[in-house]
């Protein structure tokens, strides 16, 4: 894990090790069982127990492929076969169980660090959006300057021509009087 988990991924994060803690529990249950030399079938119920609750927990965190999965072992569980076959059964359920948990952690993880990255990325895009909106206005501003100074520039150059024009009116009319 790169950075830091969004929230909502902490919380999904949490409820995937809560799953993997039962599904501990029940592989330890597993390994009792195929360990025992004798009174091994005693282990049954507490399995059968084990996977059962295992099912409810996965129905309930909407992992309906993993409660099917805990529903089979709970079925293989309570046959009668030998015990390295329900041992190896079992072994082979719980270690798809937790193969599937530990997908689905590094699954969030992954999809949380590139929801990030998006984010990052958006954030990004919208300074750069921001920034180039501000140079035009400020390039529309010194436009807009330039054009008032032009004006003034003109209307003073008017003004200059004007008193120009008035000062030979004058003189024209005092060359007319004195003649």
């Amino acid at each position: 894990m790169a950075g830091k988990l969004s929230p909502s991924a902490q919380v999904r994060l949490v409820a995937v090790h809560e799953l993997l803690e039962k599904v501990q529990r029940a592989h330890g249950l597993v390994e009792q069982f195929a360990a025992a030399k004798d009174k091994a079938e005693q282990l049954t119920p507490q399995i059968k127990r084990a996977f059962a609750k295992l099912k409810m927990a996965f129905m309930g965190a909407g992992l309906d492929s993993m409660s099917q999965l805990a529903g089979s072992m709970e079925i293989a569980s309570g046959r009668t076969t030998a015990q390295r076959t329900k041992a190896r059964i079992l072994r082979e359920g719980v270690g798809s169980m937790r193969f599937q948990l530990e997908l689905a952690e590094r699954t969030i993880t992954a999809e949380d660090a590139a929801k990030q990255q998006e984010k990052a990325a958006e954030k990004e895009r919208e300074r750069e959006l921001a920034l180039a909106q501000q140079k035009r206005i400020q390039r529309l501003r010194e436009r807009e300057k330039e054009k008032l100074e032009e004006k003034a520039a003109t209307a003073a150059a008017m003004d200059d021509q004007e008193e120009g024009e008035d000062g030979e009116d004058e003189e024209e009319e005092k060359r007319v009087d004195t003649a």
